[in-house]
């Protein structure tokens, strides 16, 4: 697991020395978002089922813009609640193409690394020497974290509304169960605003 960490962290750093060593340009706005987590893989099943609410943070540099199109560098935290099963803050960050259709209109994608720390919603318990169960504190699991989002944004006099589809994936998840690794969708509704 330690060798997959080590991967992911030289990955990053990678991608991020190769951005950063190009001049970035802090777009001076904050985006925050309401989402509803789901665990599916992307475009299977519909998010309108049950309500695990969230909330992120967001701010981006530009990267390039060159014509309609700009790259983009974001940094997002977030943290989200999934009833009865577990609630998780993240921190990462993306790099993405945003396309301008027509005045303030434009679509995006991004994709990216970040950190995931999940904690059960459901209270833990460990076995005892001569039979029985106790309750335990759950400190949660550190993970590591892959995500991408389509999005739509709309900006007029600084400030934007916009809306975003977010697959997300947390590794490793139950490695010894078979099940190396976990997949969440998110709906996003969301403004941007100067500061």
């Amino acid at each position: 697991m330690k060798k997959l960490y080590g991967l992911l962290l030289a990955i990053l750093l990678t991608a991020a020395g190769q951005t950063t060593a190009q001049k970035l340009t802090f777009d001076k706005q904050l985006k925050v978002s309401l989402f509803n987590e789901s665990t599916a893989l992307p475009f299977i099943r519909s998010q309108w089922g049950d309500l695990h609410p969230g909330i992120q943070i967001a701010t981006s540099w530009t990267h390039k813009q060159k014509g309609p199109m700009t790259s983009f560098v974001e940094l997002q935290a977030a943290g989200y609640h999934h009833n009865f099963f577990q609630n998780a803050l993240t921190i990462s960050g993306t790099y993405g193409l945003r396309y301008t259709i027509l005045g303030g209109l434009s679509a995006e994608f991004a994709a990216g690394l970040g950190y995931m720390h999940q904690w059960s919603d459901n209270p833990t318990f460990e076995a005892v020497d001569g039979g029985g169960f106790v309750q335990k504190r759950d400190w949660g699991r550190p993970e590591a974290m892959i995500n991408s989002h389509i999005g739509l944004n709309y900006e007029v006099s600084g400030i934007t509304v916009f809306g975003r589809y977010q697959w997300f994936a947390e590794a490793p998840f139950a490695y010894k169960n078979g099940v190396p690794v976990f997949s969440h969708t998110a709906i996003h509704l969301g403004v941007g605003f100067n500061i």
